[in-house]
């Protein structure tokens, strides 16, 4: 069951996880209250997608979803993947009711969104958490399994790069990303330019107006904001990608371009450095110098032609642990499905 209003990198993960689930012979029913969302399911060839509606209050919204489960066939297990639906698990208690689930793939900053989680928990029998980062944030009493999210190896031949001229940022255009930090760098560098790949947020628009003006100001003419763009067309358009946020509960992103043989530079916290299994298959920068440490490792990187495509290389093998069927195996044990 989501709320999401839009389909980020998320929805796209629960996607490719339900036509995994389904790939092993279980029935999967997405709840969406988003006809966007709703839409995307059903384009990624989704057949069981129930949408329903609301008046837009959080009651309304709860009591939609409670009706629309009601009128669904017996189930074995109910995944709450939004936090907005997350005090559900209250609601589905009782005699005879499925499993119910909480699907953990946000970094909870504040004490209020951390403690409604583990509220919300406390009515769960389980949860799923996308990192080890997240599943440190949260009580060790509550019972959790790590499920890290599937990649897909496009049928390509593997980028091979031998040097960085084009650097890319992927993602919501939102504060928490850092975005900031990577402009600054790249303005400390002459010879590359940076590629923003996504679109504001609602509620982000003088964050995306903010960083915009940055780049005009420091890095003019060097900054490129892309808006929304196919993942197919990024990871054929830049030489590394970037992660400036460390504490990024995952980041779809580093897997996606690690599965085209994009070489990564992530933070050297957080759950973005999850997605590097091994030594020299991916890069570190020191989060607690800003942009300083994003610049210096960026600068020490660029033209080493041997080290990039080596790193390259061994990313791209890594995303083989990812593959959506291997993931989906794990999903079916963590939610207590039978095989």
């Amino acid at each position: 069951m989501t709320s999401a209003n839009a389909a980020w990198g998320a929805e796209q993960s629960l996607s490719i996880v339900a036509k995994g689930l389904v790939a092993l012979g279980h029935t999967v029913l997405i709840v969406s209250d988003s006809k966007e969302v709703a839409g995307r399911f059903r384009a990624d060839g989704i057949t069981g997608v129930v949408e329903i509606s609301h008046r837009g209050t959080h009651l309304s919204r709860i009591v939609s979803f409670r009706r629309a489960l009601r009128e669904l066939p017996d189930l074995d297990a109910v995944v709450l993947f939004s936090v907005n639906l997350y005090p559900m698990t209250w609601v589905l208690r009782g005699r005879g009711r499925p499993a119910v689930l909480l699907d953990i793939h946000d970094n909870f900053d504040g004490a209020y969104a951390r403690g409604k989680v583990i509220i919300s928990a406390l009515g769960a029998d389980r949860s799923i958490v996308i990192s080890e980062f997240v599943r440190k944030q949260l009580p060790g009493w509550m019972r959790s399994s790590l499920v890290p999210r599937p990649m897909e190896i496009p049928d390509l031949p593997p980028r091979v790069i031998d040097d960085v001229r084009v650097i890319g940022v992927v993602g919501r255009l939102v504060p928490e990303k850092r975005i900031d930090l990577a402009i600054r760098a790249i303005a400390q560098i002459d010879s590359c330019r940076l590629s923003v790949f996504g679109s504001s947020f609602s509620g982000s628009e003088d964050y995306a107006r903010k960083i915009q003006s940055l780049a005009a100001e420091v890095a003019p003419g060097r900054v490129i904001f892309h808006g929304h763009t196919p993942p197919a067309r990024i990871y054929e358009e830049i030489d590394l990608l970037v992660v400036c946020n460390p504490q990024e509960a995952s980041g779809r992103t580093v897997g996606e371009a690690m599965a085209r043989a994009v070489p990564v530079l992530v933070p050297d916290l957080g759950g973005a450095r999850e997605f590097i299994l091994g030594d020299g298959q991916g890069f570190f920068w020191e989060s607690n110098l800003l942009e300083t440490g994003l610049r210096d490792a960026l600068t020490d990187l660029m033209s080493d032609s041997d080290r990039l495509r080596s790193v390259a290389a061994a990313g791209h093998s890594a995303m083989r642990s990812r593959h959506p069927l291997t993931v989906a195996e794990l999903y079916q044990s963590a939610v207590g499905l039978s095989t």
